[in-house]
């Protein structure tokens, strides 16, 4: 008697089972993980001063900074006042060199080929010697960015990073035309141009 209800039992078990009637065998429904929004990075750049010069046509930021020089064809801002030899712990040192293509060798020679770049017309490469640097020419001009630091992480990279060229049109500037005399102040040479944007970057405007 044993036997049959057990048999009976276990029948009733599999039937009840299979047609989702046992109270163990329903589907356990799994929920959906949490989708995770990625936190966004802040720029730490965002609120950092802005040196822009609108002669050469160029702007660069910096947490704070000192305009040391920029005459001619070189810029020089810091954090600091003194030599440039020997910056101290929280220092660093930003410079600009503008010069004509044919003054200077290659970025590519003066920086190295690892790490090329673009940036509008002007094509170079990124490297380190005492810091950061950067260096862009196109057919006529070149400019070589280096910033050194102490002590103060990867700011010379995010320092570097901030650097981009400023279209003619906005220093309020337009590119009319008219014959432009200027002067080569490595040479004193004086020839005309056909418009004010043809002036190469290390010229003087006569």
């Amino acid at each position: 008697m044993l036997i049959i209800f057990g048999v009976a039992l276990a029948l009733y078990l599999i039937t009840a089972s299979s047609r989702g009637r046992f109270p163990f065998s329903k589907n356990i429904i799994s929920s959906p993980a949490p989708m995770v929004t990625p936190i966004p990075t802040p720029d730490e750049t965002l609120n950092w001063k802005t040196y822009r010069n609108e002669k050469y046509g160029f702007e660069i930021k910096a947490p704070k900074f000192i305009v040391e020089n920029d005459d001619l064809s070189y810029v020089r801002l810091s954090n600091f006042i003194g030599p440039t030899e020997g910056i101290d712990e929280g220092e660093y040192l930003i410079e600009v060199f503008l010069y004509n293509k044919n003054q200077v060798s290659s970025c590519g020679v003066q920086v190295g080929r690892e790490n090329p770049v673009s940036m509008g017309t002007y094509t170079g490469y990124k490297g380190r010697s005492m810091g950061e640097v950067l260096c862009l020419e196109n057919s006529d001009k070149q400019i070589l960015i280096s910033v050194i630091s102490s002590g103060l992480g990867d700011i010379s990279s995010q320092i570097l990073s901030t650097f981009k060229f400023i279209e003619p049109n906005q220093s309020g500037q337009p590119c009319i035309q008219v014959i432009t005399p200027a002067r080569n102040p490595e040479t004193g040479e004086i020839r005309d141009f056909p418009t004010p944007c043809d002036v190469p970057l290390s010229w003087e405007k006569i």
